[in-house]
């Protein structure tokens, strides 16, 4: 009963969604601004980012964003879910009662990671998220993966691959987003979980390895066709908390279905090569059951996360730490997710 509501209901969530996105191509629309939500809000952000020596940069946007008059912060959110796709683990979310938010650019423009106007609503989002609430990030992966490298020169040595590829750039900047949101849902202690591909070099990008050394991550190895899948699709999940690993609890029993996922075949030179086939674009949509298994062992260590993200944001309240206000490395995350014209975005509002 509970799955037929929300899927029924889906269409007025995403509408809602969309309409309340304070930042829109044309105008703005303007709200009123509770003021309790939103001190705490940003001191525990402002906190946090500190306590983790976060770039100053990363800091400058979140100071930019409560500084736009009209944002409420007055209802927070449970869950963020960014590439959201077709809204799997959002879905779970709204089943076990929870209020999240689904984030993609196929839903509206406003939602475009790459615009000014698309990040800083993700930018929102990310800072309206309750502290020891939870994320889930898939940035888009096509030009990180094994299939696409011969095109894109990408490898864990090499992992910016072509820097005169436009689509290669487009995928550079997504990651290094996602990055950033991820350090501010790291500075409110959220469980957050970023998505790969199996065969993915992103971890490799300089500004991923960075965040890394300061937001440690538990790295997991899972398959999709052990959570209804229609096939194996070998895959990577960072994630900031360890109970992560409970994910396996819930495994399912593999109905693999014969997909074309890749083309193999060998060149006039005698090379063997492959690529992507025709059913390889339908693969990056999580299935159901994986939503539902994520938003269970959520709900399974929820009491046990809060509190932890408690004792974190006292720690960081007393912290003697500071931001990194190193020149090299504020300029790297500024070119890295191509900030200049966010920051003049949000200066204008």
């Amino acid at each position: 009963m509970v799955k037929r509501i929300v899927e029924k209901d889906v269409a007025r969530r995403v509408k809602t969604v969309n309409d309340k996105l304070p930042f829109k191509e044309a105008g703005d629309t303007k709200v009123r601004r509770p003021i309790s939500m939103h001190g705490k809000q940003r001191a525990w952000i402002i906190n946090g980012l500190r306590h983790l020596k976060a770039p100053t940069v990363i800091a400058t946007l979140v100071a930019l964003i409560f500084a736009v008059p009209g944002l409420d912060f007055e209802r927070p959110i449970d869950r963020l879910e960014t590439f959201a796709g077709c809204m799997s683990v959002t879905k779970g979310e709204w089943e076990e009662g929870r209020k999240a938010v689904p984030f993609d650019v196929t839903y509206s423009s406003d939602m475009d990671l790459l615009s000014a106007q698309g990040f800083a609503n993700a930018l929102y989002h990310a800072c309206n998220v309750l502290p020891g609430s939870g994320s889930m990030s898939a940035p888009v992966c096509s030009t990180f993966v094994i299939v696409s490298r011969g095109s894109t020169h990408r490898s864990p040595t090499n992992p910016l691959g072509r820097q005169d590829s436009e689509s290669v750039r487009q995928g550079t900047i997504l990651a290094n987003r996602a990055l950033v949101i991820l350090f501010i849902l790291a500075a409110k202690g959220c469980w957050t979980i970023l998505e790969q591909p199996a065969s993915s070099c992103m971890e490799h990008l300089p500004l991923f390895q960075y965040f890394l050394r300061l937001v440690p991550q538990v790295k997991m190895f899972m398959r999709m066709g052990d959570h209804g899948g229609p096939t194996p699709k070998p895959t990577l999940l960072y994630s900031s908390h360890a109970c992560i690993a409970g994910l396996n609890d819930f495994r399912t029993m593999p109905q693999h279905r014969n997909r074309e996922i890749t083309v193999r075949y060998t060149n006039r030179a005698g090379e063997k090569r492959w690529h992507g086939g025709k059913d390889m674009k339908g693969s990056q949509s999580y299935p159901r059951q994986f939503g539902v298994s994520l938003a269970r062992l959520r709900t399974l260590h929820e009491k046990r996360n809060k509190r932890k993200a408690v004792r974190f944001l006292r720690a960081a309240r007393r912290t003697t730490n500071d931001f990194d206000t190193r020149v090299r490395i504020n300029k790297a995350w500024t070119d890295g997710a191509d900030l200049s014209s966010v920051i003049s975005y949000l200066s204008q509002k």
